[in-house]
């Protein structure tokens, strides 16, 4: 980012929390590795937001994906270290992008640790649009069941 000026960076505004993974007794820091300061210092402008809010026309920042499907139920290796010790990560930091065209949705992934269902189902009912064009980005399905894995979904809801 040195040298090209301010760049505005949405994103909720728990994006600087303090995350782990705790997996077979390790700890991994999985957080953001530089501090908020030092990345302002370098020309980010966070705009922190929890809410769908487009950000020019037909680019659209989901804000928080309401978990609806029981058995997306996320990673549970991913905490938060408190001061009480870790807790659960309900991970609502985990944004997607929406852009809306003529052929459909094109939506952008970030982890989808809110579940890719929870997340087309959302992305319908907030742009109107029942054609999905295009899904890309990570999925993070390595740390889901079996079970989650094969589950089959009838349908996606209608608006």
């Amino acid at each position: 980012m040195e040298g090209i000026g301010r760049v505005k960076v949405y994103s909720h505004p728990d994006l600087f929390k303090n995350s782990y993974s705790i997996s077979g007794g390790n700890k991994r820091l999985i957080g953001i590795p530089l501090r908020r300061e030092i990345l302002e210092n370098r020309g980010a402008e966070f705009i922190f937001n929890t809410n769908f809010k487009e950000i020019v026309p037909d680019l659209i920042f989901s804000g928080e994906i309401p978990r609806e499907i029981p058995f997306e139920k996320g990673d549970k290796n991913q905490v938060l270290k408190t001061k009480e010790g870790y807790i659960k990560d309900p991970i609502l930091d985990d944004q997607t992008l929406f852009i809306s065209t003529k052929k459909g949705l094109i939506i952008i992934l970030g982890c989808s640790h809110a579940g890719m269902i929870n997340i087309i189902n959302y992305a319908i009912e907030k742009t109107g649009q029942e054609h999905i064009d295009t899904i890309i980005g990570r999925t993070h399905l390595g740390p889901a069941s079996e079970e989650v894995r094969e589950k089959k979904y009838p349908s996606f809801k209608k608006i």
